[in-house]
């Protein structure tokens, strides 16, 4: 819901299925109320395809420890560095990212299906 391309369930099942522990969930009881999830490309990159947190639980720290927590794990996997794409328009996520080490390493055109601008952000470690 608070993606600005949601993905569809098979996607979701590629991860999962892949990736399960890089499938990262936050609960409140039940409830779900934030998802990290990641993957490990060729060349030993991690890349992260999706941080979503509902927008109520937002600015408690929840986010970030989702990151930090994905950082670990990839770290684990022996990988040497972590992709992402942000929306270019999306300067909250842009900073966010900057603040954890992430660099922008390239812009890449029309990159959404809305015809948007993305940058990859990469951070080495």
């Amino acid at each position: 819901k608070d993606l600005s391309e949601p993905y569809s369930l098979f996607t979701y099942r590629y991860f999962l299925r892949n990736w399960p522990n890089l499938c990262i969930l936050a609960k409140i009881d039940d409830q779900l109320i934030a998802v990290a999830i990641s993957k490990i490309d060729d060349g030993n990159i991690g890349y992260i395809a999706m941080l979503a947190v509902q927008e109520e639980f937002r600015r408690f720290g929840i986010a970030t420890l989702l990151i930090h927590k994905t950082i670990y794990q990839l770290q684990q996997c022996n990988c040497s560095a972590i992709s992402l794409e942000a929306e270019i328009s999306n300067r909250p996520a842009i900073q966010f990212y900057h603040k954890l080490g992430f660099h922008r390493s390239q812009r890449l055109t029309r990159y959404y299906f809305n015809g948007s601008d993305a940058f990859r952000l990469i951070l080495y470690l």
